[in-house]
């Protein structure tokens, strides 16, 4: 859905140039989570001249192909750009959030720090597993633990795999 797009606009002018007619101002949210081919596609629509609005926070970039350099970088190649980062969130509380400020203190471009909405919560846990069978057999404990407490109603996980083939 996105690469073929992507070569057409890079193999034909007549097609950009339509493309960027269209489009009066493109709006890309979540941009910490998009990937070289997203990124590609918003630049062919929003064109050299083009208007572009980009919105995220660098500190949620959780996708393996995904990077905030597009949102912290977008204002530098493209002069007409906004953008907006995210600093409130609604989500997460205080504890949790210093630990992403901590942890997100090294992205470059990024200077923002996070102020919760909801300042109780439990703390974060931070476990170092010595393999990916461990990892997933502590995360399950620890689920199964939470969810039988009571402190948990319902859980998403989410996982990056270090290599393509786990």
């Amino acid at each position: 859905m996105l690469v073929l797009p992507v070569a057409i606009l890079r193999r034909h002018e007549r097609a950009r140039c339509e493309l960027q007619r269209r489009v009066a101002h493109v709006i890309g949210d979540e941009s910490q989570d998009w990937h070289a081919y997203q990124a590609a596609l918003l630049a062919y629509a929003a064109g050299p001249r083009g208007r572009l609005t980009v919105v995220g926070d660098p500190l949620q970039a959780i996708f393996s192909a995904s990077s905030p350099q597009y949102l912290l970088e977008c204002p530098a190649v493209f002069r007409h750009t906004q953008s907006v980062v995210l600093t409130k969130s609604y989500r997460l509380h205080g504890a949790v959030l210093a630990l992403a400020n901590v942890v997100g203190a090294h992205i470059a471009g990024h200077t923002s720090a996070h102020q919760p909405r909801k300042t109780d919560g439990p703390l974060p846990t931070l476990h170092v597993a010595p393999s990916p069978d461990d990892e997933a057999a502590w995360i399950a404990r620890e689920v199964r633990l939470l969810l039988g407490t009571g402190a948990l109603r319902y859980c998403c996980l989410l996982y990056t795999s270090p290599s393509p083939r786990d």
